[in-house]
């Protein structure tokens, strides 16, 4: 245990226009979407199952699973309506108990593509043992992702390798 394969770790980005009018020199307007292959993806789905198994072993009560209850992504069910829910949720308990609230908005833009793998791994070896954590370094260590330039008059592949950022998202 500990080896994900190459074939695993390869997609292809494909850009998908938010809607609008189309600039393609402005990125912002479209979202990029890696396409895995179906192997990758099947194994991806393994490995998830395998670290959800230790995951539900966490004790009760600490801290680790005070924060992964909490969490929105990343997390079946969860996404942008329920973190915004339970903060209206928690909004609600507050009014009715008198209390005094404050509230801060932070724009998460980018916040998969910038976690740091070596904090991923870090978090998974609280509650994996060494051999998940190996499996888990390996598939992030060597990731490759790449765009194929089909623009009128510009010819070839752009490849990305060996980044030490960002997660695969999705199901």
């Amino acid at each position: 245990m500990g080896y994900h394969p190459k074939i695993g770790k390869i997609a292809k980005i494909v850009l998908i226009n938010k809607g609008g009018r189309t600039n393609v020199d402005r990125f912002k307007q479209f979202r990029p979407i890696c396409i895995c292959s179906t192997l990758g993806k099947a194994l991806e789905c393994l490995e998830v199952q395998l670290l959800q198994k230790y995951e539900a072993e966490i004790p009760s009560g600490s801290r680790l699973k005070i924060d992964l209850e909490n969490a929105h992504g990343y997390k079946k069910g969860g996404s942008t309506a329920t973190a915004v829910e339970s903060l209206r949720a928690l909004t609600e308990e507050g009014k009715k108990k008198n209390m005094f609230m404050a509230g801060v908005s932070i724009d998460m833009s980018n916040a998969f593509n910038l976690i740091k793998h070596s904090c991923v791994g870090q978090a998974i070896g609280e509650f994996s043992p060494s051999p998940v954590v190996n499996l888990l370094c390996d598939y992030l260590y060597g990731r490759e992702i790449y765009y194929e330039n089909g623009q009128e008059g510009k010819e070839g592949e752009i490849h990305f390798t060996n980044y030490a950022y960002g997660t695969p998202q999705g199901g």
